[in-house]
């Protein structure tokens, strides 16, 4: 609200100058003149929402999280292994002394029997009924020195699928890296855990609501649709270079003036944090849609909300462009629209997320996020990002998470590609971050019309698969415009390092010999 007499209320801050006012001194520093004519409640000011509660939780499990490795990894490192019964003295320590279990935990005994006779911790054999056995000799190179074992589940001949489950020992501990990994999984998910909505409030008048910088960043202060600075172009197969723009408002649309027709699937995509919707990626997507069939191809695009280096400003923003979204989709729908099916990559993610929040019940047939934002998204509700009750099925990639991208599950299935961190190929470009965020959108774009497609095996977890514990298996599971929805859960995929990155139908012996964990 504008300041009156130059003055702002107690607990109101300057916009222009970030200054707390007492209600008494002028709006800023105190000083004879103004320093501003603009007031905002003081809970605008926490963009980041960075309480002091949950930073020190984070910090106490990060904390604890260490203790628990670094006692874990005294332990195991140490080699102490239980003597062999070969005279009386031996077994006598053996019965002394049994091999450690968790009885009152079945599943848990059996995870830890896994984990530790990868790292050679002195489990015996006889605590697993079928014994740690040498795989009969493959066509795998003599020169790598690694040795492969079969375990099986206690009491059953084979893993749940009907494959054997096959660890692959390391002849030693875990990799620094994958201890690494674990922790900053652990200090996510406590940090998720503990979450607090994420709101940078809105207190100006709508009648003096006007655009302004702060710096080079946009505050869009008129947070109502339809907004010029959120558009819409539609691309078919009549128009595929040139889109029509989509008008809408609360109650009306433009749709019978364009080559909009409600009978064939329409695909909404979304770009994300400092691009636009003629980002090389996206229009790679469009095009491929366009290739393969009939389809309505509608771009979002909030580019001049979404400008570098403004991040929290364009977070700030993700819900006003989902108001805008679900308004487009509402005139879809009156129009006769039914298949809607939304792709988001990075930040634009979240967007259809917010969407369905204003959509309810109503629910969209499906979202995908390509690489779904990390950064503010790690503490805040489910309602206010991207997870599996936004839409009918939400299918998410990721490829650079704890750098850009979420690691957290965030869908209905979650394909993590090459492991969902680092892809091949990308340390060897000049912006090897940006070049395994992006990847997400060229992994989908080349799905749409791939002939071999991109196969997954299921996994118990990221932290299972950091301690190799995921080994590649049937059911294999298809990534891309034609995944199976009825598969459910988190899912490893191995890619090329190079354009086509498919590497079709997968046989275990083959991804064996191409470890994903190296």
């Amino acid at each position: 609200h504008t300041c009156k007499d130059f003055r702002c209320t107690q607990n109101e801050f300057c916009i222009e100058t970030d200054l707390l006012c007492d209600g008494v001194n002028h709006c800023g520093d105190g000083s004879d003149e103004a320093t501003s004519t603009l007031c905002a409640n003081s809970e605008a000011s926490t963009i980041l929402g960075m309480q002091t509660t949950w930073f020190a939780i984070a910090l106490v499990f990060l904390i604890l999280s260490m203790g628990g490795l670094v006692t874990a990894a005294v332990l195991c490192f140490c080699k102490q292994r239980v003597p062999t019964p070969r005279h009386p003295h031996n077994a006598h320590n053996a019965q002394s002394h049994p091999p450690v279990s968790f009885p009152w935990i079945p599943s848990l005994s059996r995870f830890v029997e896994y984990v530790t006779s990868l790292n050679r911790c002195g489990i015996s054999p006889a605590t697993i009924n079928q014994s740690l056995q040498r795989p009969v000799p493959t066509r795998q190179s003599p020169g790598i020195i690694r040795r492969r074992f079969f375990a099986r589940y206690r009491g059953q001949g084979d893993a749940p699928n009907g494959y054997e489950m096959t660890i692959a020992n390391r002849s030693g501990y875990l990799p620094i890296w994958r201890i690494l990994m674990i922790l900053l999984v652990v200090c996510e998910f406590t940090v998720a855990t503990n979450t607090q909505t994420f709101v940078v409030s809105n207190t100006l008048d709508d009648e003096l609501g006007k655009d302004y910088f702060v710096g080079p960043c946009l505050v869009n202060t008129n947070q109502t649709c339809p907004d010029e600075e959120v558009t819409f172009f539609l691309y078919t197969q009549y128009n595929p270079e040139e889109g029509q723009q989509l008008l809408v408002n609360d109650t009306s649309s433009n749709l019978a003036d364009t080559n909009f027709v409600a009978a064939i699937p329409t695909k909404i995509i979304v770009h994300g944090y400092n691009s636009d919707m003629q980002l090389g990626y996206l229009v790679d997507i469009r095009n491929e849609y366009l290739k393969r069939g009939k389809y309505n191809l509608i771009a979002v695009d909030w580019h001049r909300l979404a400008t570098a280096p403004c991040y929290p400003m364009a977070v700030h923003n993700v819900p006003h462009v989902g108001d805008c979204l679900a308004q487009l989709i509402d005139r879809l729908r009156d129009y006769g629209a039914a298949d809607i099916h939304v792709i988001g990559f990075s930040l634009g993610a979240h967007v259809p997320a917010f969407a369905a929040n204003v959509l309810r019940p109503y629910q969209l047939s499906r979202i995908t996020g390509l690489d779904p934002a990390m950064p503010l998204f790690i503490t805040v509700n489910k309602d206010e990002k991207l997870d599996e009750s936004d839409a009918e099925f939400v299918d998410v990639l990721h490829t650079n998470a704890f750098i850009q991208g979420k690691i957290e599950p965030s869908g209905h299935i979650d394909f993590y590609m090459n492991g969902g961190v680092n892809q091949p190929g990308c340390w060897e470009h000049g912006n090897p971050f940006g070049c395994n965020h992006h990847r997400a959108a060229e992994y989908f774009a080349e799905s749409i019309n791939s002939k071999i497609g991109f196969w997954g095996w299921p996994c118990y977890g990221f932290v299972a698969y950091l301690l190799g514990l995921c080994p590649p298996r049937h059911p294999a599971v298809l990534m891309g415009e034609d995944v199976n929805k009825r598969y459910r859960g988190f899912h490893l995929v191995k890619t090329k390092a190079q354009s086509p990155f498919a590497e079709g139908m997968f046989t275990v012996e083959d991804l064996y010999q191409q470890d994903l964990y190296q």
